[in-house]
């Protein structure tokens, strides 16, 4: 590395792993940059090194966590959805595009109370304000769902609250169809 910034004249920041002594490693993160005399000649190279390894086992454990949560939402056999506080869908799983007949493109922006006959759009209303006063369905509801070719279908939902940094962000809830 020192001779890419003695050729080049550019700072280099990399990563490196090296065994830790107890037969597992460590992960560094080093800044090299190039050191002139005073008449502006190279004089060689001045490096920073620091163990990063904490917080590439914790980016490592996100990303599994990620990948784990991801596997339950697209795998799950019930219809699983996010939705903002608005009721419009943010994403929800290929259950549920399969049950309502919409393709991903054209759900995300469609409003559950879209999908509900106005008999129905109290109890929506209800139940969000429920889980956003309390974080959660204290018991299922019963919605009869209006799928994109127009026949009904009924569904037993129960939902409650997802956090981003500390703030609820949606709502996560399962839908099965009880049709």
């Amino acid at each position: 590395q020192d001779v890419a910034v003695l050729e080049t004249g550019r700072s280099l920041k990399y990563d490196e792993s090296m065994p830790d002594g107890r037969g597992g490693t460590r992960a560094f993160e080093t800044f090299k940059a190039l050191v002139n005399n005073p008449d502006g000649r190279p004089l060689g190279t001045i490096g920073i090194t620091r163990d990063i390894t904490r917080r590439k086992r914790a980016a490592e454990a996100l990303l599994e966590s990620e990948e784990r949560y991801r596997s339950l939402f697209d795998r799950s056999l019930e219809c699983v959805f996010l939705a903002n506080f608005e009721g419009e869908f943010i994403d929800v799983n290929q259950a549920a595009l399969d049950l309502l007949g919409y393709r991903r493109e054209d759900i995300v922006g469609l409003t559950f109370a879209s999908l509900l006959s106005e008999d129905q759009l109290a109890l929506a209303f209800q139940t969000t304000e429920e889980i956003k006063t309390t974080g959660r369905q204290a018991r299922s509801s019963e919605f009869r769902l209006r799928t994109k070719d127009g026949r009904q279908v009924f569904v037993e939902t129960q939902s409650s609250l997802i956090y981003r940094n500390g703030r609820p962000y949606a709502i996560q809830g399962i839908a099965r169809d009880m049709t």
